[in-house]
């Protein structure tokens, strides 16, 4: 696959990795100017669709090269051959790129875990990386108490959180997201997959980043949209309408005291990796987790900061 002297492309495949296995793939925006212009690499969260990504990356494309993918087990690509560790799906991600022949270097924009296989490439190949956006992802990826979906009662996620009502998303777009999540779960659930097994290497990466500048002066975006606002409307969801049991309600209560301030302090230490970072604090509509579904503008305008640098 050829991404060059194509003006305005767009192309969605399937690109075959050298063991065999075809990814999903798609490349959008004008040609690269010059080899040392950079492509922009989206990646989506646990348990999440490239198709949730598909707004900003018509956004990004008005202005730059955008690659956006879908990792080994999720819809659309072939399941994973060796256990999906952070370190395996950012080597899955290297080989993605050469077998489509887009070459460094790379702004990585990483949304929630998608940002621990940003900085796993940065670690295993800091030269290669030009600037990063990180959209509230925490180093340490931790389990929010199971209980919290039995407080949803009748209702979804999207629903309680306030989702349906402030996508920017069209209604057949938000419905294909849907339909691929299903399918995801259908496949065996890749995203619990990747959770149960994250732990090791994570903290082997932590370990390797630790106060190192990595980046130089190369610029670094780090979002915060607080996530514990989306469950905190779930447990009120869920103290309004009697859903779940009283020590149900209680854990998620007892979790969200600290989420907040911890999951902040934690995304704060990533500003450490550039000289040339910033760290934004999203506030009203923006303050969600998907807040790529909710203003996928102002995500494009983030990330335009860092690839304008």
């Amino acid at each position: 696959m050829q991404t060059e002297n194509i003006t305005n492309h767009e192309k969605s495949v399937h690109v075959s990795l050298p063991d065999g296995r075809r990814l999903h793939f798609k490349i959008a925006g004008p040609s690269r100017a010059s080899p040392t212009n950079p492509a922009i690499i989206l990646i989506h969260g646990l348990g999440g669709t490239a198709r949730e990504w598909s707004e900003v990356q018509r956004c990004v494309a008005r202005y730059a090269t955008v690659c956006l993918y879908e990792r080994a087990g999720y819809h659309g690509s072939d399941p994973p051959t060796q256990p999906p560790t952070c370190e395996n799906i950012a080597k899955d991600l290297r080989a993605l790129l050469k077998a489509a022949r887009v070459d460094p270097p790379y702004f990585l924009v990483g949304h929630s875990y998608g940002g621990v296989i940003a900085r796993q490439v940065l670690r295993d190949v800091p030269d290669e990386v030009a600037g990063m956006v990180l959209l509230d992802s925490v180093p340490v990826v931790r389990r929010f108490p199971a209980e919290w979906t039995r407080l949803l009662g009748g209702s979804t996620y999207e629903e309680v959180v306030g989702l349906v009502g402030n996508r920017a998303v069209s209604e057949k777009e938000w419905q294909m997201i849907a339909d691929e999540s299903m399918v995801n779960e259908a496949l065996g659930g890749i995203a619990e997959v990747e959770l149960n097994l994250m732990a090791p290497g994570n903290q082997q990466l932590n370990e390797s980043l630790q106060g190192r500048e990595v980046l130089g002066d190369q610029r670094l975006c780090v979002v915060f949209c607080d996530e514990s606002n989306d469950f905190r409307k779930v447990y009120e969801h869920a103290v309004r309408h009697n859903f779940g049991t009283v020590a149900e309600r209680e854990i998620v209560r007892k979790h969200l005291e600290t989420m907040s301030a911890e999951d902040e302090a934690a995304q704060r230490t990533q500003l450490a990796l550039s000289s040339q970072a910033r760290f934004i604090k999203t506030e009203g509509k923006l303050a969600t987790h998907n807040v790529h579904l909710v203003d996928p503008v102002w995500v494009s305008e983030q990330i335009m900061w860092v690839y304008g640098g």
